[in-house]
């Protein structure tokens, strides 16, 4: 495994465990309190989300309203409501701000929800805006079996690092992929997790891939502390985060 990552991996690895039982990024919805309620009164923010990205120890506030989808919007969507075919397509436009410790940012983005017969599929896109060359941008897909989550951040116009996890959950065979940016291609790394329980234990098999090195190890994850164990017969341990 690369030098240094096992503490950025291990809040994957706790992201994965929290899938297990139905989590997975940590979003919540949450009421507002009067006083927020008072607050936001003129805006009309009556959605309050409490946010943690994945592989960061930041919490985030988020407080919006949703706005029928029109054109002119700045999104390469369909129209607001689409019907063919039984397929139903809905959009809706949010608008509002999110709050990080003393820092205000504002808040953009879009949520479509399809829906085919039993097939529900959910896009959450929405872009945290300093300035027009400082943002972070989150995307999230929701569909039967699969889960999707991919968020960069941009710093003066340009991306300086991008993650992107999925999740799939096939019949009890539960896979996770992970893969980190740093600006440039060449320093990409790969991460891909096949879990299995087996006498009582948990464990997460773990194949890694640069442009220079690969390799395997695995992570038992039973407890609150997960213990890593290399080929060469080394094991360290990690706490949860």
């Amino acid at each position: 495994m690369i030098a240094g990552d096992i503490v950025k991996l291990n809040s994957y690895v706790k992201m994965f465990k929290s899938y297990l039982v139905g989590g997975g990024v940590d979003a919540k919805s949450t009421v507002l309190t009067e006083e927020e309620k008072t607050k936001y009164a003129t805006e009309g923010y009556n959605v309050k989300m409490d946010l943690s990205l994945a592989g960061e120890t930041e919490h985030y506030v988020m407080y919006y309203k949703e706005l029928a989808t029109v054109a002119g919007d700045g999104y390469d969507k369909d129209a607001a409501i689409n019907e063919e075919d039984d397929e139903v397509e809905v959009s809706t436009s949010l608008v509002g701000i999110i709050v990080h410790g003393t820092e205000t940012f504002n808040l953009t983005g879009l949520r479509t929800v399809d829906k085919k017969g039993t097939e529900v599929e959910v896009e959450l896109e929405f872009k945290i805006l300093k300035d027009t060359t400082n943002y972070v941008t989150v995307e999230q897909e929701f569909e039967d079996t699969e889960r999707e989550f991919e968020y960069s951040i941009t710093k003066d116009g340009k991306e300086i690092s991008k993650t992107e996890v999925e999740f799939e959950n096939e019949k009890g065979d539960v896979k996770m992929e992970v893969a980190l940016f740093d600006g440039t291609k060449v320093s990409e790394i790969k991460y891909k997790l096949d879990y299995t329980k087996k006498d009582g234990k948990e464990l997460l098999s773990v194949t890694y891939t640069n442009s220079k090195i690969s390799g395997t190890f695995t992570i038992d994850i039973t407890g609150d502390i997960y213990t890593y164990s290399y080929d060469n017969n080394f094991t360290e341990t990690e706490p949860l985060v």
